[in-house]
Formats: structure tokens, C-alpha cells, sequence
């Protein structure tokens, strides 16, 4: 039997059967993928996109709230729905973010939430003002509620 180098059998594999390679050719940027949690570390969590293809969740990307420990949300085993937001080709690393794959609800109809709000005050000028401040779109920008 003669033993080849390991350099030897990858640069002899076919591109279709190079788990990076398929990947390559499938995915993208922004591509939202389920993926299978494999293994939680203190910084974040990896998960497989595809066999012998994962990705890295950082913590800071698994929820917008903050989060203590991976281990509060993920568990190894669970499939999530992530967003690709980064794909580093020279070190083959693939950044991954649940929370930016979660629906953007706030964004959709602000001006709604603004109609449906509520005072328990009897003064219907301030409460009006109150309304029209919400709407504004400066009040928006700098935090005035």
C-alpha cells in the first residue's frame, strides 16, 4: 500500500465533493440558513450550515438582549434560523447572527403603534401633543418619548 500525502488526496478530491466548495457555490451574504448547533463556547456558538461546514454565532449576535452565557439561550442540538453577515474566504470563517434574521416588527408600522397608544390621563391636550410627538420623526431620533 503506498501511503500518500494528505496534501496529495485533498488537491485529487473533486470541487463538487469540497464541503467549503459547496458551500461557496450555494451561499451568500445576507442568506438567511437554518443551522444545527454543535458546540457552545464562552464567546458564542458554532453551528452547521452544511456537513463540514460551520459557522460561528458570537454572543453578542444570538439575541438583541443582552445575554450572560451561551448556554441561556442555546443548547447543543438546536436548529436555528440565521443570517449570514460575514464569510471570510482566506481563513474559511463564516460569521452567523440570529438576531439579525429575526422579522424587523418594530420597523413595519411605527406610525400604528403610535395610533394604538393609550394615556390614563384626563387632559386631552397633553395627550394629543403627546401623540403628535410620538409621529414626529425628530422625537424618533433623539430618544423623546
Amino acid at each position: 500500500m503506498i501511503r500518500r500525502p494528505a496534501a496529495f488526496l485533498s488537491a485529487t478530491k473533486k470541487a463538487e465533493d469540497n464541503p467549503i466548495e459547496l458551500f461557496r457555490q450555494k451561499y451568500h451574504v445576507d442568506d438567511i440558513v437554518d443551522a444545527k448547533v454543535v458546540k457552545l463556547m464562552k464567546y458564542g456558538a458554532f453551528a452547521e450550515i452544511i456537513p463540514g461546514v460551520d459557522g460561528l454565532i458570537h454572543i453578542s449576535e444570538i439575541a438583541p438582549e443582552h445575554i450572560e452565557k451561551v448556554s441561556d439561550k442555546l443548547k447543543t442540538g438546536d436548529v436555528v434560523t440565521a443570517k449570514i453577515i460575514d464569510i471570510d474566504w482566506d481563513r474559511n470563517r463564516i460569521s452567523l447572527s440570529m438576531k439579525a434574521a429575526l422579522p424587523e416588527a418594530a420597523d413595519e408600522d411605527e406610525t400604528d403603534t403610535a395610533d394604538s397608544v393609550v394615556y390614563a390621563s384626563d387632559d386631552a391636550e397633553k395627550c394629543r401633543l403627546r401623540l403628535l410627538m410620538l409621529r414626529s420623526p425628530l422625537s424618533r431620533n433623539k430618544g423623546v418619548l
